[in-house]
């Protein structure tokens, strides 16, 4: 009787390890790349941006992006977009964040634009970028180590 019992369980481990393997393959499939492919429209979007002013563009603030190590910074970390052009962040991580434009080593803002406060899993409102042509580099108050750059053109 013994024999048969650790046939069973056998099987049923073998069908379990089997239905994850499939999970894990199909999440691959069709998770992974929809996830790819949001991240390179994201990427398009930035330095392709159009419409002169008004047009809008979103950053994310990926997760894990609150720890120095975790080696996540704005994605994309520069944007390159028209004069007069809005920004919205995107916080998809589980801590508060500010896109803060500034000196980055000194943590001191420069008022050319800042997010506020976004909260864990939300969105800033669209936040207008300068209207003179250059590059803005922008931190966040909470994290300076999160840097990115805002390419106005």
């Amino acid at each position: 009787m013994l024999l048969p019992n650790l046939t069973n369980k056998r099987a049923l481990v073998q069908l379990g390890c089997s239905a994850v393997f499939i999970a894990a393959i199909v999440s691959l499939v069709f998770i992974g790349p929809s996830h790819a492919f949001a991240q390179g429209s994201n990427a398009t979007n930035a330095t392709g941006a159009s419409g002169g002013q008004g047009g809008q563009v979103t950053v994310a603030m990926p997760a894990g992006s609150a720890v120095k190590t975790g080696g996540g910074g704005y994605e994309p970390d520069t944007v390159t977009v028209p004069p007069g052009s809005t920004i919205i962040w995107d916080n998809k991580d589980n801590a508060l964040h500010t896109a803060t434009s500034g000196n980055p080593e000194t943590a001191t803002p420069d008022g050319k634009f800042d997010s506020g406060y976004v909260a864990a899993n939300q969105q800033s409102k669209p936040i207008t970028m300068p209207t003179e042509p250059g590059e803005y580099t922008y931190f966040c108050t909470l994290h300076p180590f999160l840097v990115g750059t805002v390419v106005v053109q």
